[in-house]
């Protein structure tokens, strides 16, 4: 599948992934029809990272935004 890969500010990438595998029995896929940005989306590929974790993992993905 494609997914938004973002690498520093300024370079977000489409990459190709594998599709993740559903491994818990409380976990779901959701398949994305549309989606959007909002403005802190714009702050942070203009001057990022504010948001996006970078030197610690994310709490909820547990990964970094250098990871995917």
């Amino acid at each position: 599948m494609r997914f938004a890969v973002w690498h520093e500010a300024k370079d977000i990438r489409i990459e190709q992934v594998d599709v993740p595998t559903i491994d818990d029995p409380h976990e779901v896929k959701v398949k994305v029809a549309a989606c959007g940005i909002c403005g802190s989306d714009l702050h942070e590929y203009a001057a990022g990272p504010i948001f996006v974790p970078v030197e610690e993992l994310h709490p909820i993905s547990g990964v970094n935004g250098h990871q995917f």
